[in-house]
């Protein structure tokens, strides 16, 4: 497999984000005007304003953890090349290739797929340090790293 430029899986991982930073901002502006329509103007019996805030709660919480994984894809040069893996990693398998950064599930780059996971997430651990010919395994499953950069 030819190596993906780390700009394109970096630039695809960055449009992903800001899409869904972008689709949680809608939520929550159609959520408030339905909480203040309803605040405004209440029915007969409606328990279901505080289930609204509650939700709302959960989205502004999530939206704030999604701009700071924005960050820690911003802190990450898609110059440097890794040769373990590590923060900015591309990480090439026998079976699957990844990019070590935001938990972005699956990347579709030139055609490729690449999963975005981040620092914390239990397979970056398992493979943390490694470097090309290394194995790994996690879920019973066994990684052979081809390829770090």
């Amino acid at each position: 497999m030819m190596r993906i430029p780390k700009a394109q899986i970096f630039e695809a991982c960055k449009l992903k984000q800001e899409q869904i930073i972008s689709d949680f901002k809608t939520e929550i502006s159609n959520l408030k005007s339905e909480i203040y329509d309803r605040d405004v103007i209440p029915s007969q019996g409606d328990s279901s304003s505080s289930e609204r805030h509650q939700v709302l709660l959960r989205y502004e919480q999530e939206l704030e953890h999604l701009e700071q994984e924005l960050g820690v894809l911003d802190s990450i040069s898609d110059e440097k090349i890794c040769e373990i893996v590590e923060l900015g990693a591309v990480v090439i398998t026998d079976s699957l290739s990844f990019f070590v950064s935001i938990s972005a599930e699956e990347l579709n780059v030139n055609g490729d797929k690449i999963f975005g996971i981040s620092v914390q997430a239990p397979l970056f651990k398992a493979m943390k340090g490694k470097k090309k010919g290394d194995t790994f395994s996690i879920n019973q499953k066994q990684y052979e790293i081809s390829d770090v950069y």
